[in-house]
């Protein structure tokens, strides 16, 4: 085989990157700009601050369920959780077990 004919099916055959294809054109002939964020961005920005909005601006529970957690704590009462000396039954445990672990590796901090 001589080495034109060579070159040449080499070239027909080469597999071009991608940075090398052509870019797509609109039915105008012009390039396609993309001015704004994809749909998924702004969907991900409305939960945000509506999330944000609607929020209460004092957290009544999570002070309750951190009392809760440091009461187990401060008693080494790890089955009973109590609320102000008294058995407290409105959340299962999982919860403040988290935060005990919390405290064990990290440390209590004030």
């Amino acid at each position: 085989m001589n080495p034109a004919r060579k070159a040449d099916i080499l070239r027909r055959v080469a597999i071009r990157p991608a940075s090398t294809a052509p870019p797509t054109r609109t039915a105008h002939g012009t390039m396609p700009i993309r001015t704004s964020p994809p749909l998924w961005v702004w969907g991900w920005l409305l939960l945000t601050v509506g999330m944000l909005t609607l929020r209460t601006a004092i957290p009544i529970d999570e002070t309750r369920y951190l009392s809760v957690a440091w009461e187990m704590w401060w008693r080494h009462s790890q089955w009973v959780p109590y609320l102000n000396g008294h058995t407290y039954d409105g959340k299962p445990p999982l919860l403040f077990w988290l935060m005990e672990l919390g405290w064990l590796v990290f440390g209590v901090q004030a």
